[in-house]
């Protein structure tokens, strides 16, 4: 047959089975010896099965895999969904023709079509080929280091992501889908190997660290406290643990640093308050921090292991997680106790607080049931959403995300259940229930997430945020509208009995297990929005106590060294009386400009100070730590108050997520982590604008 029937008789072959092709590894010769030219093709399927082509890998160029004919095949390249092109004459077949086979002069680059969907051209052969090997700018391949760098320290990726096949179809594809195809990039010409890049890591973590301990002590010449959060990494299934220590501080910029110092491994003997203790105070040293006379704040959530009298607490101050009280409040509400059951000679366990709200939990076990059902059967497979039962060592955000998956996903489970003939599975769950609850919970939920955010300060936000959930739990006896922000307004209705019986047992739970701290109402008192605490129903006694607070740091500020404030403790000096006179006398009167005292006025006249039209128009997008910036020659001393304090966090634990995607057999999962690489690592992530 001539060469044009041929091509013809392909065409029309292929034309038949126009559609979506994807490429599988070839496996078509099973011997034991297979040449590697068959490396660099697969065999193409359609939804029919395989097709009798296969393609090369890297430009995605077909032949037939057999004669069909019964003369030369021809190759051939998919150029859209239905539209297939033979691109040029004979070859000889077998293995013998795989090998001749070469990108740069076999293929050409053929413009997709209009139609072609980004699938289509990720799965057929939208790449390009390549007339030359690329030469790749050196700031290009400078960016994507860079940029991989920051993906495998931010999500603690092991560095041979890089050399997966999957990581590089990835990258392949995003190459080919661009306007620069033209220029037939291989995502092997510019992603670097993973001991390249893990030496990379490691050699910017060292000059991190050396920089760190070099300069680090001098941020805190005129610091009067600094604030770190512990990650304590427990392993079960190894010899030793870890811990994670993290400096949180303002810079004299105004800018908020979350620098990890160092993650070290410590045996199971030392696993102790007096061991982490010892581990802790190692780790100051080597970055010259014991020794600059600032007082150190330890945010816990109550671990013995942080909060034994023997261990840290011995030598340094402690602050409570405000994310841990809500977290706290929440899994107390789900809590279990186990009971007798009577003349059954049994003991069964149900929930706490179930005789308090029993149409609540019993709800819960509903979602519960039909949890089960779902994923028995592969139901929520179906319809793209996870569903999975939280178990008791769950964090309270999964809980949340349960309910409000199965909530947002109801109409959807109940249309497939239906179709499945087994709607008597989700009919039984109460979703009014359901819908009041998750509703109810979401505001803790957003108080949560905004408190663990280590982007911004969030330890002056803990105050209103109680304040709020407690003003949540009020009963509504009718209803209301609620304007938003947007200007449409929303109709508020009055509460069930279920919602009232909820309120009235999360408000005792928050009150129980959420008290405020001094240091957290002086945080506040910082805030120029939130000056004065009687408007959050802050106590007069706790009011009175953080301003004898405040005076404290004021004092404290002022004779720190390096402040620059040693003119004015040279003059009189600071009477009783003026300590005393503290929020008393009026910054225009004249004893306040009286020699002696025209610092000590800084916290009256903020305190008298309103806010300018244009701050108010801000609103909760006020952005803290540059109002103090701006503000700061007006209160010089105040401002530095503000660094100190603002620096410290809300939350405890700021990189337990990423501990947590790791696991306690991080050995398993991931063979080459140990402490020196996830050290490495996060003092990467945490120091990025050191990384040279």
């Amino acid at each position: 047959m001539e060469i044009e029937g041929i091509k013809a008789k392909i065409e029309i072959e292929l034309k038949k089975r126009s559609g979506v092709y994807w490429l599988r590894e070839s496996t078509h010769r099973v011997k034991s010896r297979v040449s590697e030219a068959w490396k660099r093709f697969a065999v193409i399927y359609d939804e029919n099965g395989a097709l009798d082509y296969v393609a090369c890998k890297l430009c995605y160029q077909g032949r037939p895999e057999t004669d069909r004919y019964g003369t030369a095949p021809f190759w051939v390249k998919f150029v859209s969904v239905h539209h297939h092109e033979i691109i040029s004459g004979p070859t000889s077949t077998g293995t013998s023709a795989l090998i001749k086979h070469n990108c740069q002069e076999q293929a050409k680059y053929i413009e997709p079509t209009s139609n072609t969907s980004v699938a289509t051209m990720a799965t057929t052969s939208s790449a390009p080929a390549r007339t030359a090997k690329a030469i790749i700018p050196r700031d290009v391949k400078k960016n994507v280091m860079t940029a991989l760098i920051e993906m495998c320290c931010q999500d603690l990726h092991p560095f041979s992501i890089v050399n997966g096949d999957g990581f590089r179809r990835f990258c392949q594809v995003l190459i080919d889908n661009q306007s620069w195809t033209k220029y037939g990039l291989f995502a092997k010409d510019f992603l670097p190997n993973s001991v390249e890049l893990e030496q990379i890591v490691n050699s910017q973590a060292e000059e991190i660290r050396n920089h760190l301990a070099t300069n680090l002590s001098r941020n805190f010449i005129d610091f009067t406290l600094i604030a770190f959060t512990i990650d304590l990494w427990a392993s079960s299934g190894s010899s030793e643990s870890m811990i994670c220590i993290t400096l949180h501080y303002v810079d004299k910029n105004f800018k908020l640093f979350n620098r990890t110092l160092a993650v070290k491994s410590i045996s199971n003997e030392n696993w102790n308050p007096k061991g982490i203790k010892n581990e802790f105070t190692s780790v100051l040293t080597s970055f010259h921090l014991t020794d600059t006379g600032i007082s150190p704040f330890i945010v816990t959530d109550g671990n013995p292991l942080l909060t034994d009298e023997n261990g840290l607490l011995s030598i340094f101050q402690r602050l409570s997680c405000a994310c841990h009280k809500i977290v706290t409040v929440m899994l107390k509400l789900f809590e279990r106790q186990v009971v007798a059951v009577e003349d059954a000679g049994i003991r069964q366990s149900i929930y706490k607080y179930y005789d308090d709200i029993p149409i609540l939990f019993d709800t819960i076990e509903q979602c519960h049931d039909l949890t089960n059902y779902c994923l028995k059967h592969g139901i929520a497979d179906q319809l793209g959403f996870t569903l999975k039962i939280p178990t008791e060592n769950s964090d309270w955000i999964a809980l949340y995300e349960y309910f409000s998956a199965i909530e947002q996903n109801y109409d959807a489970l109940a249309e497939l259940l239906a179709q499945l003939e087994v709607s008597s599975v989700i009919e039984k769950l109460n979703r009014q229930v359901l819908q009041e609850f998750t509703n109810f919970i979401q505001l803790f939920h957003q108080a949560t997430q905004q408190l663990k955010d280590p982007k911004q300060p969030t330890i002056h936000l803990v105050t209103i945020w109680r304040f709020r959930l407690l003003k949540h739990c009020r009963h509504i006896l009718e209803e209301y509208n609620v304007e938003q922000e947007d200007g449409s307004s929303t109709i508020m209705p009055k509460d069930s009995l279920l919602l009232k019986s909820l309120k009235n047992l999360v408000q005792d739970l928050l009150l129980d297990h959420w008290s405020l701290d001094n240091y957290q109402l002086v945080a506040t008192i910082l805030d120029p929005r939130q000056k004065n605490l009687s408007r959050l129903e802050v106590s007069t006694i706790q009011t009175g106590s953080a301003n004898m607070l405040l005076q404290d740091l004021y004092i404290y500020q002022m004779k720190c060294p390096g402040s620059g404030n040693e003119h004015l403790q040279n003059r009189k000096g600071i009477k009783e009386r003026e300590i005393d006179n503290f929020f008393v006398f009026s910054s225009d009167s004249d004893e306040a400009h009286e020699e002696g005292k025209i610092s000590i006025t800084e916290i009256q006249l903020y305190m008298e100070t309103r806010l300018t039209k244009e701050v108010r128009s801000q609103g909760k997008n006020l952005d803290i730590l540059k109002w103090w910036y701006d503000h700061r020659s007006r209160y010089p001393v105040l401002s530095r108050v503000a660094r100190s304090v603002l620096a410290i966090p809300a939350y405890c634990s700021i990189t337990d997520f990423k501990y947590n995607q790791l696991g306690s057999n991080s050995g398993d999962r991931f063979p080459n982590f140990n402490s020196q690489t996830i050290s490495n690592m996060l003092m990467v992530r945490s120091n990025k604008d050191l990384a040279l």
